[in-house]
């Protein structure tokens, strides 16, 4: 118990502190405004001088408040702890730490990179940095049609087309799309791994063969679900694996070799736990 809570203590300041870098070394001194409360921030500071880590703050004030009452107490309470580090790590370290380059493309790709392990380091704990995501929350418990990929999409949109206004040039949206990419994309990395699977049903005539073939070559578990023909109404049996991504092109080959009019789907999944795999902790 007390490993866990130092585990969590350590993520907590280290997500923070990497995340309130890429802002106050990259984001801020390059006219970057990257989407949520933080976007929000970064024009504030250049429009009226304002503290980028206290407009992030007080940002989040009424939407903490609206996840505490509507979605997760822990969410809402565990995010809290995370922004008030990281509000108060922005400023802290822009009053000590100056720009590390002013070439914007290079800051937005290093900004996005740093906020990503940070933001993915806190997400590991179940909080996250406010902001879009948990406006995305919130529109997404009434509008049930609506991914929450897509209610983020649509928050962070809407912040970095104002960035546009506010900093004069159409370029400042440009690098601010390019950061939040970068961030999504590094965020999927710490959060899930790099251990993404593919995961394959396979129909054919020769499933034993294939089964076996899988199993000897591959090291991979296969299993068998039956099924029923829609058309046929026959019944069958369909494999069922789970391999790494570069263990597919070979699974491929594997059955092309025993049954060149086999139909395969294969489907990328974001993570596989277990033997072979990842082992699930963390």
């Amino acid at each position: 118990m007390r490993t866990g809570w130092l585990k969590q203590s350590i993520y907590y300041v280290t997500g923070s502190a990497l995340y309130a870098l890429s802002v106050s070394a990259f984001s801020t001194p390059n006219d970057i405004a990257p989407g949520g409360a933080t976007g929000l921030g970064v024009m504030a500071h250049a429009l009226f001088g304002i503290p980028v880590g206290a407009v992030i703050f007080l940002v989040n004030v009424p939407l903490l408040t609206a996840a505490y009452a509507l979605l997760s107490r822990g969410f809402a309470l565990r995010t809290a702890v995370a922004i008030a580090l990281s509000s108060v790590l922005t400023d802290v370290l822009s009053a000590f730490v100056g720009p590390f380059t002013e070439d914007r493309l290079l800051a937005a790709l290093c900004g996005g990179l740093l906020g990503g392990v940070g933001v993915g380091l806190l997400m590991l704990c179940g909080a996250s940095t406010g902001g879009s995501e948990i406006a995305a929350a919130l529109i997404q418990k009434h509008r049930r049609d609506l991914s929450m990929g897509r209610c983020i999409l649509l928050t962070d949109s809407a912040v970095i087309l104002l960035s546009a206004l506010v900093f004069g040039e159409l370029s400042a949206s440009l690098y601010a799309a390019v950061s939040v990419f970068t961030a999504s994309t590094v965020i999927d990395r710490v959060v899930y791994g790099r251990e993404e699977g593919r995961l394959l049903l396979i129909v054919s005539r020769r499933r034993e063969t294939i089964a076996r073939a899988i199993t000897e070559e591959l090291s991979r578990g296969v299993t068998v679900l039956p099924a029923t023909g829609g058309y046929s109404g026959q019944a069958t049996s369909l494999l069922l694996c789970a391999v790494s991504r570069v263990q597919l092109p070979a699974l491929k080959r594997l059955v092309r070799r025993a049954d060149r009019e086999a139909f395969l789907m294969v489907v990328t999944t974001q993570q596989v736990l277990g033997e072979g795999f990842l082992s699930g902790e963390g």
